[in-house]
């Protein structure tokens, strides 16, 4: 599930996912919802589903790993075409993603880890009526920054969800500072970046971004090395960032970001440490059947989110306050210590307000080669 997360939301830009077994897109109520399975009779279901800006539409998403035979595929997308039975009634325009991951293994003098992906798009038809035309419906919503989600609604509801959203390169960045803090650097940014010229939706490349070009000439001329200080004084702050080991990708994002995760990553974990049965040693599943080990892994996942629900006015509050009150603070007061800058990690770079993305194309010239 971790790949089809990554493959989905990193490769092809999907937002937020959630558990199927949750809840579903719009409040759709699953009609198998707390009906008692007839022996023999079978209700398929996909893992997970989420929204796709770019394509205005929601993708139901189903996971499969390991042993990834046709077969076991195949069951995989009968899961998906369950869902479909749940979502069409409803008119949903969505896409069916199957995810399979493998390990090929001895292949190379490295394991070769793989990701096959099958994909179909099914147009919403309410009953009744017929789906319009390509074209004819209006453009998909601009998505927010986080800084934009608060100024929308106060209460952090919005930021939480992008927050949640990040989670994943937050613990990547966290990831290299527990191996080695050496290898994290900040890269100044523009601390005013509300009038940049998008050229992607969130994400302005490094060209059009002339205020993080201008700060950073200035701090070229400063005598010494960079420092947080510095940039500060010209206008710019240091984003978080970490080449991805065996890649030529570096990402990054801001701090007052870093600090929502932060506090998100902490509150989820003390949420999780009170849900009995949700760690795999606290199952006791030694001499249990697979199905009854799959009904509680279920069941304390569906407690864990229910658990965050509730939780979720208090985490709310804590992850704006965490936002806002990084927003001024140098990282050293985060750390301990601030990580070394760097001016430019990458010939292409790129930002969202809150992100930091930079690629190196002489690593993928080298590596064709």
């Amino acid at each position: 599930m971790t790949m089809a997360e990554w493959a989905c939301r990193s490769l092809m830009g999907l937002g937020q996912t959630w558990h199927i077994e949750d809840k579903w897109p719009l409040g759709i109520t699953d009609p198998a919802q707390n009906v008692k399975t007839v022996k023999g009779q079978k209700n398929p279901r996909p893992d997970l589903w989420g929204r796709h800006d770019g394509e205005d539409r929601h993708w139901l998403i189903e996971a499969k790993g390991g042993d990834i035979r046709p077969d076991r595929l195949d069951r995989g997308w009968e899961q998906l075409k369950g869902g479909c039975t749940v979502v069409h009634p409803h008119g949903l325009d969505h896409r069916l993603v199957l995810c399979g991951t493998g390990l090929l293994r001895h292949a190379t003098p490295k394991n070769d880890l793989f990701v096959t992906i099958r994909h179909e798009h099914h147009l919403g038809k309410p009953t009744g009526q017929s789906s319009s035309p390509a074209g004819d419906s209006p453009g998909p919503p601009t998505p927010l920054s986080a800084k934009e989600s608060l100024d929308e609604d106060e209460s952090g509801a919005h930021l939480l969800d992008v927050a949640r959203s990040q989670m994943l390169l937050f613990q990547s960045l966290r990831a290299v500072e527990i191996a080695g803090f050496s290898q994290l650097r900040l890269v100044p940014v523009a601390h005013n970046r509300a009038e940049r010229r998008r050229t992607s939706g969130l994400l302005t490349l490094m060209e059009d971004d002339e205020a993080t070009r201008q700060g950073r000439d200035a701090l070229r001329e400063r005598p010494g090395e960079p420092s947080d200080e510095q940039a500060r004084e010209v206008g710019l702050e240091g984003f978080l960032t970490a080449r991805i080991p065996g890649t030529e990708v570096t990402l990054g994002m801001s701090q007052r970001l870093y600090a929502a995760c932060e506090s998100l990553y902490w509150a989820d974990r003390d949420i999780a440490a009170h849900t009995p049965g949700l760690r795999a040693e606290d199952l006791g599943v030694a001499d249990l059947r697979e199905g009854e080990i799959d009904r509680r892994v279920t069941a304390a996942r569906r407690e864990y989110r229910e658990r965050q629900e509730d939780a979720r006015p208090r985490l709310q509050r804590q992850v704006r306050d965490a936002f806002t009150e990084a927003d001024d603070q140098p990282w050293s007061s985060r750390m301990g210590a601030n990580p070394a800058f760097e001016l430019s990690p990458g010939t292409l770079e790129s930002t969202t307000p809150e992100t930091y993305l930079a690629i190196d194309p002489t690593e993928i010239i080298h590596r064709q080669r």
